[in-house]
């Protein structure tokens, strides 16, 4: 009879939702930067939806990279750039830099560092290391 007891009260405890935004046992966690109405899984803070712009992760809490281009969105899963990296800045989350001798406004390819512009006067070689 105690555990059948136990066993309903635990049915109602755990079945009983958040106030839209928080998440745990006792509903005292904050949920991330979560998208839609801003709803986030009971027990795992999980959002529901998207995260908001600029957010990414299961949980919506980091931030995207400051070096991504265009809207500065990433990906919620992998943290990739939407737009790519602003110029200077490579790889997929934006967070390596560019050779700092290549040319023009001095963007590079985001996995090989080749400079897409060539390299500024008195450099060349692949990552416009050599001095001329």
């Amino acid at each position: 009879m105690i555990l059948l007891s136990f066993l309903l009260l635990s049915a109602i405890f755990v079945s009983e939702a958040c106030q839209v935004g928080f998440y745990g046992w006792r509903c005292d966690q904050e949920c991330g930067f979560c998208g839609g109405d801003g709803a986030c899984g009971k027990y795992t803070g999980y959002c529901s939806s998207d995260c908001l712009p600029k957010y990414w992760g299961l949980k919506c809490k980091k931030t995207c990279s400051p070096n991504c281009a265009g809207s500065g969105n990433c990906s919620r899963y992998t943290s990739f750039c939407d737009d790519g990296c602003k110029p200077g800045y490579r790889g997929f989350s934006c967070r390596g830099t560019c050779p700092r001798n290549c040319g023009g406004d001095g963007s590079c390819d985001i996995t090989t560092t080749f400079c897409l512009h060539g390299c500024k006067p008195g450099y060349s070689g692949y990552n416009c290391s050599w001095k001329n």
